[in-house]
């Protein structure tokens, strides 16, 4: 079992020794990741907001589908947002790739973040048919609970129903995350081994998870604080950012001054934090996966060189 305090005391220790220094790495990770794609969403879904204010403004529903149906290239939008998560997607394995040789004391820097672009094809194979496992297993355990659910509705009292079927909502959602645990080390099994493949990658993060899966939903949980405190910064700023935007107009310019100003006041919380979670878990990876620094060695004391 590994020891949690450890591992973020290893994390701090990495992020101390960082050069160029971690939160530069992460700053530039940040602004090209969750700034740059929540920008460029935003303004592609211009059509989506306008149509959302036509509507709220009492327009005919109609009429406003038919409007915007004819002067939107539907095809250009998903394209782009499919492209934006494919390029989130490498950018991910690449700030993987940076905290696991920073954790490693090996040579770190600006220049992992893009590493996942010299193997895009296996980085985008990978994460593809995690998310293809995840789906599939979720959609197996959507059988047995939609049939509980029916009978519950069908044979129970509606106050003994809506407990059981919380119940049963809650044994889904930990039965979900159960299966998508198993695959939250395979970018670090990837850069491991990447010439063995997406599906030994996949294969490895599930032998290293197996009975640790609760020993990382704590490692994650103890986060959780850091978490919530950047994801209310988050609010803050786009709260402002949307009074700005509003006042200046609406329309686009408030949804991305609003996505813009959520992401600059979180983030000199967000490149401390974001780091600092990220080389607690290359720990935790090094110290299961036997990937661990070797100790120094210990002279013997009984041994005098210099007599």
């Amino acid at each position: 079992k590994t020891n949690r305090s450890l591992l973020k005391i290893a994390a701090r220790e990495s992020m101390g020794t960082a050069q160029p220094s971690a939160k530069m790495v992460t700053l530039v990770y940040i602004l090209l990741t969750t700034l740059l794609v929540s920008v460029i969403e935003n303004a592609t879904a211009a059509p989506f907001n306008q149509l959302a204010e036509l509507l709220a403004s009492g327009y005919d529903p109609e009429w406003v589908m038919y409007i915007m149906l004819n002067n939107i290239s539907w095809p250009l939008i998903a394209f782009v947002s499919i492209l934006l998560a494919l390029y989130s997607s490498v950018m991910s394995y690449g700030y993987t790739a940076y905290t696991l040789r920073l954790s490693r004391r090996e040579e770190a820097g600006y220049n992992n973040l893009t590493e996942g672009f010299a193997m895009v094809g296996k980085v985008l194979i990978t994460h593809i048919l995690v998310g293809v496992f995840s789906f599939l297993w979720a959609l197996l355990l959507m059988i047995p609970f939609s049939i509980l659910v029916a009978l519950i509705a069908a044979f129970a009292s509606t106050g003994v129903a809506v407990g059981l079927i919380i119940i049963l909502y809650v044994a889904l959602l930990v039965g979900v995350l159960y299966f998508i645990l198993r695959y939250v080390l395979t970018d670090c099994a990837l850069f491991d081994d990447p010439e063995a493949g997406s599906l030994a990658a996949i294969r490895r993060s599930k032998e290293l998870m197996q009975g640790r899966k609760l020993e990382y939903v704590v490692l994650a949980l103890s986060f959780l604080g850091w978490a919530i405190l950047v994801g209310l910064l988050s609010a803050i700023g786009g709260a402002i950012g949307g009074g700005i935007g509003g006042a200046l107009g609406g329309g686009t310019a408030r949804t991305v001054l609003s996505t813009v100003l959520s992401v600059v006041v979180s983030l000199p919380l967000a490149v401390w934090v974001t780091p600092y979670m990220q080389c607690t878990v290359a720990h935790f990876y090094n110290e299961i996966s036997g990937h661990n620094e070797p100790e120094a060695p210990v002279e013997n004391p009984g041994e005098f060189p210099y007599l």
